[in-house]
């Protein structure tokens, strides 16, 4: 970690790192020492993935080198989650996920209510958002505006940052004030879009139209809402071999936006990489475990004679969901409506994901169940140590989640209890409790090019 982030943030502000193990259930960090929960220490080298020891000690540059303001928000969470949950990645070259952390962050935050959905700036005072906006959002502001003025002046804005306030109490406005002398641009635009105000951008891509003659793409956009947004965004014009990126200014609620192209695409994609924070709609959020939220009420469907490791399953989403809602429903699948699924959220458990009910929902993505193996499109899994996890949108409402977790055997189950964790991916694979694939049911919004005048 040293050897990553000294010549990116400035020499490490203590003489010592220590990490202490103790009874808390999460992570805290002080100055010169870490203390950590039981569960993150027995991880062994799995607890130095992005976003665990890296981020504590990473606090010892922001928080507890520079510190937080009592009179504004939180910075140092956002500040410390862009640089070792979201950079890290990045820096040892795994672009892809720190991709799909953007996207999780978008699709996260959409699932948001209004009345959660507070200022960033208010993150760490009272009646604040919570840690989804304080830690996600807050990385987001941070890879949106390196974007912007660039990373490598990113960089030297925060060793700036670093060597200016080292010591000192400091709020959002120091910290938009050093970035802004880094880099030469005026931020305020930047800083009271997406710190000081609530909500994300909610863009629809309508259609898209080529002008031969005039060489140039037309873009025709939408935004919802009373207030749009301005931002830039990425277009991404599709060709017969190969693509280009472009940006475009989000203004007003409808807009044309004009991009110079020497060929006709075929398709145009908005922001495919997920670069700016938007609100995705339910129909368009890529269905995982976590999308069980507590916005619908979620019901478990399991066999009262099937692998007692389902009871582990299904007491680990009663626990996660519980602390939100007591909108829970446990029912054996005798219980269960012959004409309809439940409404909501539903997790068929084992046998259960060999009825009619759950083999429709999970038939358009080609996973099959049967007794002692599943298929996923042509090929099978028999192995006994194998088994699966698969979550897809609801046609009753794409907002709600179904989810079928299916092993072949009850050596297969080994991962049961910690199936809430697997919030990555919308379909995972396991032999014998290790995940060897993995897929992700994205929808990325694109419109075909019409060539000729609009």
């Amino acid at each position: 970690y040293l050897r990553l982030y000294q010549p990116l943030l400035g020499n490490y502000p203590y003489e010592e790192f220590t990490v202490v193990e103790n009874f808390f259930s999460s992570g805290f960090a002080f100055p010169g020492f870490t203390v950590l929960s039981p569960a993150v220490i027995e991880m062994g080298p799995t607890g130095l993935r992005p976003g665990y020891l890296d981020h504590e000690m990473l606090h010892n540059w922001w928080g507890n080198g520079v510190l937080v303001s009592a009179l504004d928000g939180n910075w140092c969470e956002c500040l410390t989650s862009y640089c070792a949950n979201y950079m890290r990645p990045i820096l040892e070259g795994r672009l892809d996920d720190a991709r799909k952390q953007r996207r999780d962050t978008c699709s996260s935050l959409s699932r948001l209510t209004r009345q959660r959905d507070k200022p960033l700036a208010e993150f760490g005072r009272k009646d604040g958002p919570g840690q989804l906006i304080g830690y996600q959002k807050g990385t987001m502001l941070f890879a949106m505006l390196a974007d912007q003025i660039g990373q490598e002046t990113m960089w030297r804005a925060l060793r700036r940052l670093y060597e200016d306030r080292m010591g000192r109490l400091t709020n959002w406005r120091d910290i938009q004030t050093i970035i802004e002398n880094e880099s030469g641009q005026a931020l305020g635009p930047f800083f009271d879009t997406w710190l000081r105000r609530s909500g994300m951008p909610d863009i629809k891509l309508d259609e898209a139209h080529y002008e031969p003659d005039a060489g140039r793409l037309l873009v025709t956009l939408t935004q919802e809402g009373d207030r749009p947004f301005e931002a830039s965004a990425p277009i991404r014009l599709i060709f017969d071999q190969g693509y280009l990126d472009e940006r475009i200014t989000l203004r007003g609620g409808a807009q044309i936006a004009v991009i110079k192209s020497h060929r006709a695409p075929k398709f145009v994609e908005f922001d495919p990489d997920f670069r700016i924070l938007r609100k995705i709609p339910a129909d368009q959020i890529m269905a995982t475990i976590s999308g069980i939220t507590d916005a619908a009420p979620l019901t478990i469907v399991r066999h009262g004679g099937d692998f007692k490791q389902y009871g582990d399953a299904a007491n680990a989403l009663r626990e996660r969901y519980d602390k939100k809602k007591d909108d829970l429903h446990d029912i054996d699948g005798d219980e269960l409506d012959d004409n309809a699924l439940p409404e909501g959220h539903v997790l068929f458990l084992g046998r259960e994901c060999l009825t009619a009910k759950s083999a429709a929902a999970m038939q358009a993505k080609g996973v099959q169940f049967g007794e002692g193996y599943f298929s996923v499109g042509k090929k099978r899994y028999n192995g006994p140590g194998h088994a699966i996890l698969c979550c897809v949108p609801s046609e009753k409402n794409p907002a709600h989640v179904i989810c079928c977790y299916f092993g072949n055997s009850a050596m297969a189950l080994t991962k049961a209890s910690l199936i809430a964790f697997y919030g990555g991916n919308s379909l995972l694979i396991f032999d014998g409790g290790k995940v060897v694939h993995r897929e992700d049911f994205e929808h990325t919004p694109r419109v075909a090019v019409e060539v000729g005048s609009p």
